[in-house]
């Protein structure tokens, strides 16, 4: 994390609050907001899984669209906004397994849980999650050429 945060301030991003560990020997790393970034940081290639959050400024909803669906991954993406068509329209083209609208807590239990592309293949929890513990068998049988009174 602290990599990713040295390589995007290097190239311009602000540091709005965080960026450092939470103590001088700890493992753990303060939430961090990165502005003024850019698709050239690594952190926009990355998946991150640590508490770093990078804001990008677009101009029009297809160039952000274009940009958030610009990686190999697709775990999860989030949107805010007041209209429930632009929520269908974005959450249609993002290319995410888990879309959040107007929230960050997006995983529960019986839900369906997992990504694409290089995020994963398959779901945990929910219906969709117990089908890649399963084996599906599919049987096929003439009944013409069982004698009538044969036992099984």
């Amino acid at each position: 994390m602290l990599h990713l945060i040295h390589d995007a301030t290097e190239k311009g991003a602000q540091i709005v609050c965080g960026g450092k560990r939470l103590t001088a020997n700890a493992l753990m790393l303060q939430p961090t907001v990165l502005t003024q970034c850019t698709p050239d940081m690594q952190l926009h290639n990355d998946e991150i899984f640590g508490p770093v959050t990078a804001i990008y400024v677009y101009d029009t909803e297809a160039e952000v669209i274009a940009m958030a669906n610009d990686t190999i991954y697709g775990l999860a993406a989030y949107l805010f906004t007041n209209h429930i068509h632009e929520a269908w329209r974005i959450t249609k083209a993002l290319q995410y397994g888990i879309v959040g609208v107007n929230e960050g807590l997006i995983s529960h239990a019986e839900a369906p849980f997992g990504g694409i592309k290089q995020s994963g293949f398959g779901k945990e929890g929910g219906a969709d999650g117990i089908s890649d513990y399963m084996y599906t068998k599919y049987v096929c049988m003439g009944l013409n050429d069982i004698a009538p009174n044969a036992s099984l």
